[in-house]
């Protein structure tokens, strides 16, 4: 706890700078030290994740290897495998402003033909929606099939480019399988910036922000806006509220005051997002929340005249955080709570007992399990509008809130005799339902 003693110490003392306001910001001496005392979560605007490129300047992440981008001009090859390196050789593309018709130019150069084209929308993981797409069959010359997947992202027109010199029937599956296990985060916007956190288990798309170095900026009327991100071991504090108290005890003492505060929910779980003056002309928000593997803390900062766009994008940061997981498929080990998109409840009474599970469903209104660890529930008893009983707690995966497993261990104990119609209110992470039941 000392190194940390010594880290929110100076941090307190100079985290106004206005080294973050800048363009280019040259480095501030609080965050210097937060750095070397602290795991940093690196910069990535196109660098591998395990078997995942995540292109941050896109919110993209899919299983090629990226490209050195030699050229502006477009179609411009964004990552890919070459020939030779295995039966289908894949290219990912932004094609520019004139679309996926600028690739098929190029092709047609060198002697490709178009052989007809389909619908072809699709899933991606960690996706909130359904990509629609077009697929176009190409033969590219006498002996290599190709095909070609134009969709749109982030305000660009983006294309997968196959090729092979095999059975023409081994595109389809190869396609199918990159879009599949594909990330796409449909908050990115053009242009923005889409920072991986935590070892790549999350990520945040930031319309108009720009990485310089280990910082991000974004110009506002009032001036810059700067925003740097760390982790904090979880061994480091017992939970998210001591990590919180230490630093604010160190920024009251440095003559820091906390002017607001809220408790948004940070990809599921719940987060503490502060407001801090110190009165040299700048406002700070920090936030805090602790996620799957480590506490983040994440600093942003801008001049007092700035303080609304500074809110504002603070909450943006809060609220969009979302689960990417660029660790082993989710079938291995489960999906996590990123993935849920509705939650259902089931409730039933025995005797002075009401009894509930949940079931969750992902974006394509199919059951879907997940685990992740710290995942805040509480569900209350309503009738009249008045609450009745009401519990809460924490949960690790899906199956502890199965209606089939210890659901009597869950149950709404009614300590008066009560009967009619009434209403459960469930929430799990960032999920919402209702159920009806009528007691007897």
């Amino acid at each position: 706890m000392r190194r940390f003693a010594l880290a929110f110490a100076v941090l307190a003392s100079a985290c106004a700078a206005a080294l973050l306001l800048v363009p280019r910001p040259a480095p501030a001496r609080a965050e210097d030290v937060l750095a070397q005392m602290l795991a940093e979560v690196a910069p990535a605007s196109a660098e591998m994740r395990g078997e995942f490129c995540w292109l941050e300047d896109y919110g993209i992440g899919i299983k090629l290897t990226p490209v050195p981008v030699v050229s502006e001009e477009f179609p411009r090859l964004l990552a890919g495998e070459p020939a030779g390196t295995s039966a289908v050789s894949v290219g990912l593309y932004d094609c520019g402003p004139r679309g996926a018709q600028a690739l098929l130019d190029s092709l047609a150069a060198r002697g490709a033909k178009t052989q007809g084209s389909i619908e072809y929308n699709f899933q991606p993981r960690s996706s909130a929606g359904e990509v629609k797409g077009r697929s176009t069959a190409i033969q590219v010359s006498p002996s290599v099939s190709g095909m070609l997947l134009e969709f749109a992202h982030a305000g660009r027109t983006m294309a997968l480019l196959l090729q092979t010199d095999g059975a023409s029937a081994l595109l389809g599956p190869r396609r199918d399988q990159l879009v599949r296990e594909m990330t796409a985060l449909s908050a990115a916007t053009e242009p923005s910036v889409s920072p991986l956190m935590l070892d790549g288990r999350y990520a945040c798309a930031l319309a108009h922000w720009q990485r310089s170095g280990q910082r991000l900026h974004r110009k506002v009327a009032g001036g810059w806006l700067g925003l740097r991100l760390f982790a904090v071991s979880l061994s480091e504090f017992p939970d998210l509220g001591a990590l919180q108290l230490e630093l604010e005890a160190r920024l009251d003492k440095a003559g820091f005051r906390r002017s607001a505060g809220k408790r948004p929910r940070v990809a599921g779980t719940e987060g503490f997002l502060g407001e801090y003056f110190g009165g040299d002309g700048f406002v700070q928000r920090i936030l805090f929340a602790k996620l799957e593997g480590a506490y983040l803390v994440a600093l942003m900062q801008g001049p007092e005249v700035a303080r609304e766009d500074l809110a504002r994008e603070s909450e943006v940061l809060a609220n969009g955080i979302a689960r990417v997981d660029f660790s082993p498929p989710a079938d291995a080990f489960g999906a996590f709570f990123g993935r849920v998109r509705a939650v259902r409840c089931l409730a039933w009474q025995d005797g002075r007992r009401v009894l509930w599970g949940a079931l969750f469903d992902d974006g394509r209104q199919q059951p879907v399990t997940w685990r992740q660890e710290g995942i805040e529930w509480q569900i209350q008893l309503t009738q009249g509008g008045m609450v009745i009983e009401d519990r809460a707690g924490t949960v690790a995966s899906s199956r502890d809130l199965n209606p089939l497993v210890d659901a009597a261990a869950r149950a709404l104990i009614l300590r008066n005799p009560l009967t009619g119609d009434v209403e459960l209110l469930l929430r799990v992470g960032s999920e919402k339902t209702t159920a009806r039941l009528t007691l007897r």
